[in-house]
């Protein structure tokens, strides 16, 4: 996959780029710090995903870009240290553009192209979840290793056999980039209906572990359970 990367602050360029690379293993990034060279490069090749600044060198801003390739459909994320609610609006909009907040967390952007890619299509097949580990390393958790995601407001806790893990994206922002052997049991959970080993009419059992099984969730859970047998 190509990224283009569109900052006139250098140093937040790199630190981009080590996001990308670390997770999602990019090497195809490209850098630039005004529209006029963003918009020459898009003319002969097509990214799958735009980061872009809104405040940037010349008498172009982000804006204009996004105005320009607004018909193409490329992915793109806006981001800039102002919190008008201007820029918030016109993000809103265009369904193929998501907008963050500077200083950007490396885990909030990874999640935002994660659902971007997903709901324009552009995705490959994701098998896990990048979350920060030890050293503030990003690594990969494996759908298959992940029992359940608990939420707590903004937070969400990914739930392993062996460790946890605690993300700042609410659950309804993993559920875009999740496959389906996830489910919604209740209000605060998503569970791996792969690794269910019984339930009773509220509860789920997972290893050794209980999970409650909301109303409005139960009839859902029930038939895929049902449906895998």
């Amino acid at each position: 996959m190509s990224y283009i990367i569109v900052e006139n602050d250098f140093l937040y360029a790199e630190r981009i780029k080590v996001i990308l690379a670390e997770a999602f293993g990019a090497d195809d990034i490209y850098v630039f710090d005004n529209v006029k060279e963003t918009l020459a490069f898009c003319q002969n090749h097509t990214p799958e995903i735009i980061i872009c600044d809104i405040f940037l060198e010349g008498n172009k801003t982000g804006l204009d870009l996004l105005d320009v390739l607004r018909d193409q459909h490329i992915p793109i994320v806006m981001m800039t240290s102002s919190v008008s609610p201007e820029f918030y609006e016109i993000a809103k909009q265009i369904k193929h553009v998501n907008y963050l907040i500077k200083p950007i967390q490396a885990l909030s952007l990874i999640s935002t192209i994660e659902k971007l890619l997903n709901e324009t299509g552009t995705s490959p097949k994701e098998d896990g979840l990048f979350v920060k580990g030890n050293h503030n390393k990003h690594i990969k958790v494996l759908f298959d290793e992940i029992l359940w995601i608990e939420s707590e407001g903004n937070y969400s806790t990914i739930v392993t056999k062996t460790k946890k893990y605690t993300l700042k994206q609410p659950l309804k922002n993993l559920i875009v980039v999740l496959d389906d052997r996830f489910e919604r049991c209740h209000q605060r959970y998503l569970v791996n209906l792969n690794l269910i080993n019984s339930h009773s009419q509220d509860l789920l059992h997972i290893e050794s572990f209980t999970i409650p099984l909301g109303r409005t969730f139960r009839l859902k859970i029930l038939d895929r359970l049902a449906a895998k047998k």
